[in-house]
């Protein structure tokens, strides 16, 4: 089993929340075209704008989270106008 050092698991947890940002990106492009549908149903649209709702919520805490290992000295004024 491989050890890693602190850095090297920062870095790997970055890498990791990062493909998780990007998967979001395109969940919410994804509803973001459904939406845009000709043939959108009343339950399609309500489904695809909470599915954008959340997954944007997601997206953000996931901004969040990597800046703070891009930024460790980050205030926490900083921090919260990330979050808002």
């Amino acid at each position: 089993m491989k050890h890693f050092n602190e850095s090297e698991l920062e870095n790997q947890l970055k890498i990791y929340l990062t493909a998780r940002l990007d998967e979001c990106n395109r969940v919410i492009n994804s509803e973001q075209e459904i939406l845009k549908s000709p043939k959108l149903t009343s339950i399609n649209q309500t489904y695809a704008e909470r599915t954008i709702e959340c997954t944007s919520y997601i997206a953000d805490y996931l901004k969040f989270e990597i800046s703070l290992r891009t930024k460790p000295s980050i205030s926490i004024d900083e921090m919260l106008k990330q979050l808002n």
